[in-house]
């Protein structure tokens, strides 16, 4: 049988497949052999390009990170590029929900220690000590993913249950309101950082 003209495999094609499968079933469901089925493949032609499952799972964390397009700082005030990085971390989370555990172990973010030291060097400027700048970081990190979970929860829009609109008519019309998005997240984290700033003002 002549050799294919193109590898039948190649990193990027094992990644996009490692994103399908988590997608659609979660990333508990991914391992090795699944991986290969999937392909069509044995799971050698895998270990070819990748040592184990973690190695897998760190290279979907990269791409999906690439998604997020990180703003100059330099230009900018740490509130206005924390604020873009908010927004577009959960895009990012957003269009790939079930790679949010990837997303919490930073070892899967190449630079992230350069990035995350360059954030607090520029917030120390503004008279934020980097243990309060990390924590603010953590927080609208957190926000994204729990408030992408409360939305993907079956019963999100029965939450409360049968409320009683008399007993409750502050819950009731918050509830008809408010809604899980993006335009929430935003103004949200948008407080979360003036207030953050606002409290270690000078003076």
């Amino acid at each position: 049988m002549p050799r294919p003209k193109v590898p039948l495999l190649s990193r990027s094609k094992i990644v996009e497949a490692a994103v399908e499968l988590i997608d659609s079933e979660g990333v508990d469901q991914l391992n090795i052999r699944k991986l290969a089925r999937r392909l069509d493949v044995q799971g050698p032609s895998i270990y070819y390009y990748f040592a184990d499952r973690d190695e897998v799972l760190a290279a979907v964390g990269l791409t999906v990170l690439q998604e997020i397009r990180i703003p100059k700082r330099r230009s900018q005030r740490w509130t206005d590029w924390l604020l873009q990085d908010a927004l577009a971390y959960y895009r990012a989370v957003e269009a790939h929900p079930n790679i949010a555990p990837i997303l919490l172990d930073r070892r899967t973010r190449p630079g992230a220690a350069e990035r995350f030291n360059a954030a607090l060097e520029q917030m120390q400027d503004a008279g934020i000590s980097p243990a309060d700048g990390l924590a603010l970081i953590d927080a609208v990190e957190g926000l994204a993913l729990s408030w992408l979970a409360f939305s993907r929860a079956p019963d999100q829009a029965e939450d409360f249950g049968n409320l009683d609109k008399l007993t409750y008519p502050l819950l009731d019309v918050a509830r008809r309101k408010h809604s899980l998005d993006e335009s929430s997240y935003r103004r949200v984290v948008s407080a979360l950082i003036k207030g953050f700033e606002l409290s270690h003002a000078p003076g």
